[in-house]
């Protein structure tokens, strides 16, 4: 809740009004998006751009990610399917 702005600790605060929650690719840890999952949030990531950034999105257990170069991200998910 660092960066974000107005945000309101406690039960009724921001994490309560949320559904998902986007994490930057220098802030995603397995323990980061755990401890989000925890509070019942999806959680994604922004913006894994080259095939380490997308990987290391995948085995934190992001659910979403935003790209800007979305080649990278697909190769990987067909090797997947």
């Amino acid at each position: 809740g660092t960066k974000m702005s107005n945000f309101v600790p406690g039960d009724a605060g921001t994490y309560s009004k949320l559904w998902a929650i986007g994490i930057e690719m220098g802030q995603l840890t397995p323990e980061i998006v755990e401890e989000y999952k925890h509070k019942g949030l999806l959680v994604w990531c922004y913006c894994p751009d080259n095939e380490a950034q997308v990987r290391h999105g995948l085995a934190c257990g992001a659910t979403l990610m935003t790209c800007n170069d979305p080649v990278p991200a697909m190769e990987i998910l067909k090797q997947q399917a």
